[in-house]
Formats: C-alpha cells, structure tokens, sequence
C-alpha cells in the first residue's frame, strides 16, 4: 500500500480502532506511521481520521490528498476496525470520479 501512496497516485489507509481502561478510542495505522487520533466517542473519531491522514500525507510526504472512507459490506466488530480510507492526490481525484 505505501508505493502507491508514496508515488502521490492513490491509496489505502487501513485503521484500527482501540479502546481504552478510560473507555477512550483512539485509532492507529500500520499503513500509515504517525497516524493517532483519539477521542471520545466513534462518530468524533471517524470525524477527525481524515484530517490527520490529510495532514500526515501533507507534512510528511509533500502531498495534497482528499481522503474519503471506503465503504464496507460487512458490519465489523464493536470498533475492532476503523474501516478503510481511500487517499487520491488532486491530479488524479478528476480521473478517479469519472472511472
């Protein structure tokens, strides 16, 4: 996942969700190192995920990327997975929609 992303095309970011002893979330990568945001509920989480891989992705590699959440067919664990997010540079977001 970390070529395509680091070529500026496009990528996959997949996050984990934790909780807590304080029932406190927080969310990690593997994909993309740096990346934890915490929070206090899920829907505050899934709200601040894409601003911190946008940020990570803009300090740490020189790119500009929009950052939307996959969808997913199956219903996951409580907050074992924090889905799937799709990272496209703004070169290739035109293309990407019209595919």
């Amino acid at each position: 996942m970390m070529e395509l992303t680091m070529q500026g095309l496009a990528g996959i970011v997949r996050v984990d969700i934790d909780e807590d002893d304080d029932d406190l979330l927080f969310a990690t990568s593997l994909d993309l190192p740096g990346l934890f945001v915490a929070a206090a509920d899920i829907e505050a989480l899934r709200a601040e995920i894409p601003k911190v891989i946008r940020a990570l992705y803009q300090a740490e590699h020189g790119h500009d990327v929009t950052v939307v959440r996959a969808a997913t067919l199956a219903a996951p664990r409580r907050f074992a997975s924090g889905g799937s997010w799709v990272t496209l540079t703004k070169d290739v977001l035109p293309e990407a929609i019209m595919a």
